[in-house]
């Protein structure tokens, strides 16, 4: 099994403590991007990641669900800590 790419996507501290916990962990490989940054969507579609983390609670609107048709294997997972949710998106 290889290594796991994971994107942070998103700046709450919920996010940050997530990623940082997840960076621990071997085999991830874990990058955050920032939504605000103007190249972000690209950013995600170029990384080709196994992963997308988002806050649920305020979904990034650069967040393209065509990304998975693309990538049938990526996985979405939106998380709200407020209310205790996680939403999993998958292509297949």
């Amino acid at each position: 099994m290889g290594i796991k790419r994971v994107i942070i996507f998103g700046k709450s501290l919920s996010l940050a403590g997530i990623g940082a916990c997840l960076k621990l962990e071997k085999g991830l490989n874990v990058e955050f991007v920032d939504p605000q940054d103007q190249d972000a969507k690209q950013y995600l579609a170029e990384l080709n990641s196994d992963v997308i983390l988002f806050d649920l609670g305020d979904p990034p609107n650069d967040l393209d669900l065509r990304l998975l048709r693309k990538q049938p294997d990526l996985l979405l997972i939106g998380v709200d800590p407020s209310s205790d949710e996680v939403l999993i998106l998958k292509g297949q």
